[in-house]
């Protein structure tokens, strides 16, 4: 039996798991994640927090506003209302933000509070250095409708998890062994709290690499138990 996990092929395979399913990653070179917000799998209304993908999170705050951002099926978009904000975050500096508006009752006056934003029709683009950067809606009424985003960042200062296991939580196991044992009591789509590190020797690559979610499938055997395949 293998269990399958997300993995990073490094140096050594760090195996970083997380019970949203991300992994952390050093970013030795540009990367650009693009969100189509129409993918996401929302419904008409619904109120939109914090979007991640790729090691990028980008977080919708209501701000000093009155109105939440929420998404609506009526331009395929998050709506952005006056005085909401939008924080791009990243696991390594940001370089470039680029957001495609719907042109259809857009109303956006947005301002950065580092960098250079510039808008050119509904296309909006900021270039700096900056692990996060905020935008702030600046109108009265009216909202900005976000249909895709495009962040870019590079490996300047990007962190390698530590090669040894480690875990977040406090009564999680950090053994390799416990880690190994509780990640093969797990059910069908279940997930373990909190976040951990292993190291180990690929033994196959399962799947190629996949363009459109930048990762691919590996089996690893963490030295000493080659019993319990990841």
């Amino acid at each position: 039996m293998r269990k399958h996990i997300s993995v990073l092929l490094a140096i050594a395979i760090v195996v970083s798991m997380l019970t949203a399913g991300f992994v952390n990653r050093s970013y030795a070179e540009e990367t650009t994640v693009t969100i189509v917000t129409a993918d996401l799998g929302y419904a008409n209304e619904d109120a939109v927090a914090e979007v991640s993908q790729g090691g990028v999170t980008i977080t919708f705050d209501k701000g000093s506003g009155t109105n939440d951002p929420k998404y609506y099926t009526s331009g395929t978009a998050i709506r952005v209302y006056a005085n909401n904000t939008v924080t791009f975050a990243a696991s390594a500096p940001i370089t470039a933000i680029k957001v495609t508006y719907s042109a259809e009752g857009f109303v956006g006056n947005f301002s950065a509070d580092s960098g250079t934003y510039t808008l050119n029709d509904t296309v909006a683009t900021w270039t700096g250095s900056a692990n996060s950067v905020v935008w702030t809606n600046n109108i009265t009424k009216g909202n900005a409708r976000f249909q895709q985003i495009e962040v870019t960042f590079s490996g300047a200062g990007g962190t390698e998890p530590s090669p040894t296991a480690t875990s977040t939580g406090s009564t999680a196991p950090t053994d390799p062994g416990d880690i190994l044992d509780a990640l093969y009591a797990l059910g069908d789509n279940d997930a373990l709290e909190g976040k951990y590190t292993l190291t180990g020797k690929i033994t196959s690559v399962d799947t190629a690499y996949n363009a459109q979610f930048k990762n691919i499938t590996v089996t690893i055997v963490v030295d000493g138990y080659d019993d319990k395949p990841v």
